[in-house]
């Protein structure tokens, strides 16, 4: 068989507890590598990374339920360190004294989505902060094909 493609499979879990066990996700990693050898699917390696949600002002949108942080109470938001590895947790703010995600906040309000665009290359509708993350690993990956070959 002439194997074409190659996937990078991603997931993102969200675990809320008040103590982390460190034993939990490692056990969790075994079960999930079983599970992906069932499926031929090679298991490389997890990442494993806990923000504090107080500390952040991180609470679910009253809407849609999306992780959001709260820009109106912590408005430096994540820092590009968190923000780059947390992509899930939305900015967003109070709207009518709702908590709202920037996807479900009126677009003229300042922590909404200022942009919600399709994605060319890919079969995603993204926020701004994400499409332009996607087009720099895009970019970068075709760069990389161009010096490699």
């Amino acid at each position: 068989m002439n194997n074409e493609y190659i996937a990078d499979i991603k997931f993102n879990g969200i675990l809320e507890v008040e103590e982390l066990n460190e034993n939990s996700i490692e056990n969790l990693s075994a079960e999930i590598e079983i599970l992906l050898k069932k499926y031929n699917i090679t298991f490389n390696h997890y990442e494993f990374m806990s923000i504090n949600k107080k500390k952040y002002s991180i609470s679910k949108c009253e809407k849609c339920e999306n992780l959001t942080c709260n820009r109106d109470k912590n408005p430096l938001g994540l820092g590009t360190d968190l923000e780059y590895f947390f992509t899930y947790i939305y900015d967003g703010g109070i709207f009518n004294t709702q908590l709202l995600c920037e996807m479900c906040l009126p677009s003229g309000h300042r922590w909404g989505v200022k942009y919600v665009r399709k994605h060319p290359n890919l079969n995603i509708k993204c926020n701004f902060r994400n499409y332009t993350r996607l087009t720099q690993n895009l970019e970068q990956s075709q760069n990389n094909r161009k010096t490699d070959g």
